[in-house]
């Protein structure tokens, strides 16, 4: 329900699942680049991204379902056949890419350094303040107790 000027959270700026999923999947932005200039083959795709065909035809298929490539026909003289193109909806996606391409060059300096920042730090530790008690016992619905820290641990031990 939206009361005052909310907005749902199906139209968050911030809700983009959608096009990570989409994104985050290893293939998806190297076959959409291959396609950005003409429409190609599916051996064309499979000899230049030296991809196994279990990869690329998932990902193929995956693209196709979100409308982003779809089938089309390449006139080639005797050699005519299907092929893939890209869709307008997957050259805007492209675009959006390329976004972000810029934006991680415009401060991948700062990034690489923050990265080795936090690589090097020891691991993070929580400091009370003095007269805090850590090992204060909680007493948990079902009537057992618990410690308050209780699963928590730190950076390293997580990757541990």
């Amino acid at each position: 329900m939206v009361r005052g000027g909310d907005v749902p959270d199906s139209m968050s700026p911030f809700r983009c699942e959608t096009v990570l999923n989409v994104l985050g999947k290893k293939w998806m932005i190297p076959v959409l680049a291959e396609l950005r200039a003409e429409p190609r083959r599916r051996k064309y795709l499979f000899r230049r991204l030296r991809v196994s065909s279990s990869r690329l035809d998932p990902t193929i298929q995956e693209l196709m379902k979100w409308g982003l490539i779809e089938r089309t026909w390449i006139p080639n003289g005797r050699t005519d056949g299907p092929g893939l193109a890209i869709t307008d909806l997957g050259r805007s996606l492209l675009e959006l890419v390329a976004a972000l391409a810029e934006w991680q060059q415009a401060h991948q300096p700062e990034l690489v350094a923050n990265e080795a920042d936090w690589s090097a730090a020891p691991p993070l530790d929580i400091t009370w303040p003095p007269g805090v008690r850590t090992r204060r016992r909680v007493r948990r619905p079902d009537g057992g107790t618990a410690s308050p820290l209780n699963g928590l641990r730190s950076r390293r031990s997580i990757a541990g």
